[in-house]
Parts: C-alpha cells; structure tokens; sequence
C-alpha cells in the first residue's frame, strides 16, 4: 500500500510541474522554419505553401548563461540557442551563432496544415518545393527583372514523372543562374551536382586566377604579409605608415570552428593588428575576392570593430592630413587596390578632401541564412 501511495504522489506532482518555457511548436518570422522542441531535441521543418519536409535534428547540450536552452548539430560546430523575446510567453529568439541576427520565434498550437501529409519526394513535388521556396522568400525578383511566374510554368513543363535527378538538377539551375546571385545556390549531394550563380562583370576573377590577382599588391608591399585566423586575415603595411589588411574570408578562423572561438581568434589579430594604428596616415581593407560573409568580422563589440580602431587612431592624429589639397600626396593612402569603393570616417562630410584616414572597402552585409530549400 505504502508503495502505490507513493507512486500515486509522484504522478500527481508530475503532472502538475510545468513544462519548459521553450518545449512546444515555434515558428520563425521569414525562413519558412518550423520548431518541435523538447527536452532532448529539436527537429526543423522546412515549410512552404506546398510542403513540409523533416530537416536538421538537433541535439539538446548545456545552455549558456543567458540562454533558455541549447541545441547542436551533430558533426558541425553549428549551436543553436534559444532566448526569450521581452516577457512575450508566445515569443522567442533562436541563434546560430554565425549569423548576423536572430531568428524570431513565434509560438503555434500546431503544424500547419501542410504537415499533415508526407511531401512526395517526385520530380514534380521537387520542382513544385524549390519553386514556391524562391517565391516565397527570394527578395530581388524586381531588382533582378524577372518573372518568377513566367520561368516557373517555363521550365515546370520540361518536368515529367521520369525525369532524372540528374535533369531536373539541370532545369533547376538553369532558372537560378541568368540572375547572377551568389546568396543563392543548388546543391544535390546524391547525385554529387552544386551550382553557385555569380554576377560576371568585368573585374570578376575566376577561382583559379586569385592566387595571381592576390600578387599583384606585392610589389607595394614593405614586407611580406603577417597570415592571422588560419591565414584567413593578412596584414602588412604599403611603404611605412599604410596599414593593409587582406580578408580573404569572414569565418573559419579557429581550429574548433565555433563562433566563439573564431570571435576570439578575430579579437586576438585586430589586437596585434591594430597596436601601431596611431602612426599610420591610411589604411586599406582588401575585400575584393573573399566569398564569405555574416562572420565573426560582422558582430564585433563597437570597440573591437575594425574600423573604430580606424577612426579612433586617426582622432589622435593632426587634422593636417584632412585639409590636404586634392593634388597633393602627402598623407595620400595608396590606391593599391583599383575599383574598389572608398568610405571613411569623414567621408560624407568631406568627400572630395579625404586623405588621412581612408578605408578601402568592397562588401556588403548579406543574410545568413539564404540557403537552397533541398
């Protein structure tokens, strides 16, 4: 008796205790994300008006401080953390670590209802997934000056019940590549295919040109480059007093691959970079072939920020160099590096009378999570 009263005690108070903040259905602003958590995983959903196809399971790990829970990728250094959103009980933030923002998170009672049926893996119900994922989440189709709709019934009636993996690969990339975006891309590991678009202009180089385009700045050089994060960053000086540094990539700076570390490995070289910076009359940030984006180098804390240290250097310098006439070269940074666009700390002010100070810089922010729906 004493033991099924116990027993009995056990699962009144079980049923009782509350379950975790994060446990239940979530699903993101944007992305076509849907969240199943509980205590020992979260399985994604990639969801669009026509589909809902299983993806990533993760795996639940220690929450850091501040975090509600945490979850890891199996094989990556990918961590997922959820953080709440306010005191909003139906509200939440996700973060991948690398990317340059949250995932904002809203709770649902259910799946849609999308989920309710197995999307059929056919070449058609394929063409129809990635279709409608680039409807529903490509932005630039106007700046791009295509219709969507137009390729899409174009190329949808090339698909049959018998086309191959391998030609419905082609007819999908063909709808992707005229638009030259390199955020998007196609990838089919089982039939070993990947495609990457990228907008060919003039100056574009090829893979294996970089390594020739990457010595062309030698000769200015004063002494070879100082190789930092896994030679991912390089530094030199362009005769005495220009700072030069190469990002050849935005991630990948540490061994372990984490965010964290990559962020410490980045702190630890703007350290050394930066300790001369007082003295120099320029600076050039060589961009121009780097693929990467949405890294460590975009979240730094303001005061680890690249160009801070930048600014705040040329604050202790004498405003001689800001009035220089437009003719004249002393404290002229060396233009190294042709066609790349120039920003600074008085550029909008004083544009045509820049000198000391320059930063030379060719990128753009970009979102982190453009990646092909399968």
């Amino acid at each position: 008796m004493r033991f099924l009263l116990l027993a009995a005690v056990v699962a009144v108070q079980s049923a009782a205790a509350p379950a975790r903040f994060v446990d239940g259905l979530w699903a993101t602003d944007g992305y076509g994300l849907v969240l199943d958590v509980n205590a020992s995983r979260l399985q994604m959903f990639e969801v669009t008006r026509v589909s809902c196809i299983p993806a990533d399971t993760l795996t639940a790990g220690a929450a850091p401080p501040g975090a509600l829970a945490a979850y890891s990728l199996a094989g990556t250094p990918l961590v997922l953390k959820i953080v709440r959103d306010n005191a909003d009980s139906n509200a939440a933030r996700a973060n991948f670590g690398f990317a340059a923002s949250d995932l904002v998170l809203h709770r649902i009672a259910r799946k849609p209802a999308v989920c309710d049926a197995p999307t059929p893996n056919t070449p058609l119900s394929n063409f129809d997934v990635f279709t409608a994922t680039f409807a529903e989440h490509y932005p630039f189709f106007a700046e791009k000056k295509v219709d969507w709709s137009a390729v899409v019934a174009a190329s949808r009636a090339k698909v049959t019940a018998s086309t191959t993996p391998a030609e419905l690969f082609t007819i999908l990339a063909g709808m992707i590549l005229p638009m030259e975006d390199a955020h998007t891309g196609l990838a089919a590991p089982d039939i070993a295919r990947s495609v990457r678009p990228v907008r060919r202009t003039s100056s574009f180089v090829p893979p294996g040109e970089r390594a020739a385009a990457y010595k062309l700045v030698e000769p200015y050089l004063a002494a070879p480059l100082r190789p930092f994060c896994q030679g991912q960053i390089e530094f030199g000086t362009i005769g005495t007093d220009i700072g030069y540094v190469r990002i050849r990539s935005f991630s990948s700076y540490s061994r372990a691959g984490t965010f964290e570390a990559d962020t410490d490995e980045l702190g630890a070289a703007l350290d050394t970079i930066f300790a001369n910076a007082p003295a120099w009359q320029g600076l050039v940030i060589d961009v121009r072939l780097n693929g990467r984006s949405a890294g460590p180098a975009d979240r730094r804390p303001p005061d680890r920020d690249a160009v801070h240290r930048l600014r705040e250097a040329g604050a202790k310098r004498s405003e001689r160099c800001h009035e220089m006439d437009d003719a004249a070269d002393q404290c002229r940074p060396v233009d190294a590096a042709s066609g790349i666009s120039r920003a600074g700390d008085r550029t909008h002010r004083r544009a045509k009378r820049q000198r000391g100070g320059n930063i030379y810089t060719g990128t753009a922010r970009t979102p982190a999570n453009d990646h092909p729906h399968r």
